[in-house]
Protein backbone atom coordinates (compact mmCIF):
# COMPACT_ATOMS: atom_id res chain seq x y z
CA UNK A 1 0.00 0.00 0.00
CA UNK A 2 2.94 2.29 0.48
CA UNK A 3 4.87 4.11 -2.22
CA UNK A 4 8.61 3.81 -2.39
CA UNK A 5 10.54 6.25 -0.25
CA UNK A 6 12.31 7.62 -3.33
CA UNK A 7 8.99 8.30 -5.03
CA UNK A 8 7.61 10.09 -1.96
CA UNK A 9 10.70 12.28 -1.60
CA UNK A 10 10.67 13.06 -5.34
CA UNK A 11 7.00 14.02 -5.05
CA UNK A 12 7.64 16.37 -2.14
CA UNK A 13 10.52 18.07 -3.95
CA UNK A 14 8.47 18.39 -7.15
CA UNK A 15 5.48 19.86 -5.29
CA UNK A 16 7.72 22.42 -3.60
CA UNK A 17 9.35 23.38 -6.89
CA UNK A 18 6.15 23.36 -8.95
CA UNK A 19 3.49 24.61 -6.50
CA UNK A 20 5.12 26.41 -3.59
CA UNK A 21 8.18 28.31 -4.82
CA UNK A 22 6.38 30.06 -7.73
CA UNK A 23 3.86 31.47 -5.23
CA UNK A 24 6.39 32.83 -2.76
CA UNK A 25 6.89 36.58 -2.98
CA UNK A 26 9.68 36.70 -0.44
CA UNK A 27 13.15 35.82 -1.80
CA UNK A 28 14.26 34.55 1.61
CA UNK A 29 11.27 32.16 1.82
CA UNK A 30 11.91 30.95 -1.75
CA UNK A 31 15.55 30.35 -0.84
CA UNK A 32 14.49 28.36 2.22
CA UNK A 33 12.15 26.25 0.07
CA UNK A 34 15.03 25.56 -2.36
CA UNK A 35 17.17 24.58 0.62
CA UNK A 36 14.47 22.10 1.66
CA UNK A 37 14.52 20.60 -1.85
CA UNK A 38 18.30 20.31 -1.62
CA UNK A 39 17.96 18.62 1.78
CA UNK A 40 15.39 16.16 0.40
CA UNK A 41 17.66 15.31 -2.53
CA UNK A 42 20.52 14.62 -0.11
CA UNK A 43 18.35 12.61 2.28
CA UNK A 44 17.15 10.41 -0.56
CA UNK A 45 20.63 8.93 -0.86
CA UNK A 46 20.93 8.20 2.86
CA UNK A 47 17.58 7.14 4.29
CA UNK A 48 15.54 3.95 4.15
CA UNK A 49 12.15 2.86 5.43
CA UNK A 50 11.95 1.96 9.11
CA UNK A 51 12.39 -1.81 9.35
CA UNK A 52 10.12 -2.74 12.33
CA UNK A 53 6.85 -1.52 10.73
CA UNK A 54 7.76 -3.22 7.45
CA UNK A 55 8.57 -6.47 9.28
CA UNK A 56 5.17 -6.32 11.00
CA UNK A 57 3.47 -5.65 7.66
CA UNK A 58 5.30 -8.46 5.81
CA UNK A 59 4.63 -10.91 8.64
CA UNK A 60 0.92 -10.03 8.64
CA UNK A 61 0.78 -10.33 4.84
CA UNK A 62 2.45 -13.73 4.91
CA UNK A 63 0.04 -14.90 7.62
CA UNK A 64 -2.94 -13.73 5.55
CA UNK A 65 -1.62 -15.45 2.43
CA UNK A 66 -1.12 -18.71 4.36
CA UNK A 67 -4.65 -18.39 5.79
CA UNK A 68 -6.13 -17.68 2.33
CA UNK A 69 -4.23 -20.59 0.82
CA UNK A 70 -5.62 -22.85 3.54
CA UNK A 71 -9.18 -21.49 3.24
CA UNK A 72 -9.22 -21.85 -0.54
CA UNK A 73 -7.34 -25.19 -0.67
CA UNK A 74 -10.35 -26.97 -2.19
CA UNK A 75 -10.50 -24.52 -5.11
CA UNK A 76 -8.36 -25.92 -7.95
CA UNK A 77 -7.78 -22.65 -9.80
CA UNK A 78 -7.00 -20.51 -6.77
CA UNK A 79 -4.09 -18.10 -6.75
CA UNK A 80 -1.44 -18.53 -4.05
CA UNK A 81 -1.46 -22.30 -4.41
CA UNK A 82 1.27 -23.34 -1.99
CA UNK A 83 3.07 -19.96 -2.09
CA UNK A 84 6.36 -20.38 -0.22
CA UNK A 85 8.29 -17.59 1.46
CA UNK A 86 11.97 -17.08 2.04
CA UNK A 87 13.32 -15.54 5.22
CA UNK A 88 12.37 -11.90 5.67
CA UNK A 89 15.10 -9.49 4.52
CA UNK A 90 16.69 -7.19 7.08
CA UNK A 91 16.83 -3.92 5.13
CA UNK A 92 13.96 -1.54 4.45
CA UNK A 93 14.22 -1.41 0.66
CA UNK A 94 14.12 -5.20 0.31
CA UNK A 95 11.29 -5.43 2.83
CA UNK A 96 9.31 -2.80 0.92
CA UNK A 97 9.81 -4.78 -2.30
CA UNK A 98 8.65 -7.94 -0.53
CA UNK A 99 5.58 -6.14 0.87
CA UNK A 100 4.75 -4.91 -2.64
CA UNK A 101 5.03 -8.48 -3.97
CA UNK A 102 2.85 -9.80 -1.15
CA UNK A 103 0.30 -7.04 -1.83
CA UNK A 104 0.22 -8.22 -5.46
CA UNK A 105 -0.48 -11.80 -4.33
CA UNK A 106 -3.25 -10.61 -2.00
CA UNK A 107 -4.64 -8.45 -4.79
CA UNK A 108 -4.68 -11.44 -7.13
CA UNK A 109 -6.76 -13.32 -4.58
CA UNK A 110 -9.14 -10.37 -4.17
CA UNK A 111 -9.59 -10.23 -7.96
CA UNK A 112 -10.05 -14.01 -8.11
CA UNK A 113 -12.76 -13.86 -5.41
CA UNK A 114 -14.37 -10.84 -7.08
CA UNK A 115 -14.62 -12.73 -10.36
CA UNK A 116 -16.86 -15.28 -8.59
CA UNK A 117 -19.71 -13.12 -7.24
CA UNK A 118 -22.28 -15.86 -7.73
CA UNK A 119 -20.29 -18.54 -5.94
CA UNK A 120 -21.01 -17.66 -2.32
CA UNK A 121 -19.32 -20.76 -0.96
CA UNK A 122 -18.04 -20.83 2.60
CA UNK A 123 -14.42 -20.74 1.46
CA UNK A 124 -14.75 -17.45 -0.44
CA UNK A 125 -16.86 -15.91 2.32
CA UNK A 126 -14.22 -16.87 4.89
CA UNK A 127 -11.49 -15.52 2.60
CA UNK A 128 -13.36 -12.21 2.23
CA UNK A 129 -13.64 -11.98 6.02
CA UNK A 130 -9.92 -12.73 6.46
CA UNK A 131 -8.98 -10.06 3.92
CA UNK A 132 -11.28 -7.56 5.61
CA UNK A 133 -9.71 -8.27 9.04
CA UNK A 134 -6.24 -7.92 7.51
CA UNK A 135 -7.05 -4.56 5.91
CA UNK A 136 -8.53 -3.20 9.17
CA UNK A 137 -5.46 -4.35 11.12
CA UNK A 138 -3.15 -2.80 8.52
CA UNK A 139 -5.01 0.50 8.76
CA UNK A 140 -4.71 0.43 12.56
CA UNK A 141 -0.94 -0.16 12.26
CA UNK A 142 -0.66 2.71 9.76
CA UNK A 143 -2.66 5.05 12.00
CA UNK A 144 -0.25 4.44 14.89
CA UNK A 145 2.62 5.48 12.61
CA UNK A 146 0.83 8.57 11.26
CA UNK A 147 1.51 11.81 13.14
CA UNK A 148 -1.40 14.07 13.95
CA UNK A 149 -1.96 16.67 11.22
CA UNK A 150 -0.87 20.24 11.77
CA UNK A 151 -4.32 21.73 11.12
CA UNK A 152 -4.14 24.06 14.12
CA UNK A 153 -0.81 25.50 12.97
CA UNK A 154 -2.02 25.79 9.38
CA UNK A 155 -5.18 27.59 10.50
CA UNK A 156 -3.13 30.11 12.49
CA UNK A 157 -1.11 30.97 9.37
CA UNK A 158 1.86 33.24 9.96
CA UNK A 159 1.06 33.55 13.67
CA UNK A 160 2.20 29.92 14.15
CA UNK A 161 5.81 30.78 13.35
CA UNK A 162 5.75 33.76 15.70
CA UNK A 163 4.33 31.81 18.66
CA UNK A 164 6.77 28.91 18.40
CA UNK A 165 9.90 31.02 18.71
Amino acid sequence: MNNSLDRLLDGIAAALRRDVIPRLDDEYAAGQALAVIDLINNLKLRVDWAVPPLLARATAQQALIAELDNLLAACPDRPLAGEAFDALPADGRSLQQLCDRLDSLIGATVRWIGARPFEPCQATQAARAAISRHVRAELRRDMVLTPRPLFAEIARGNDASNSSS
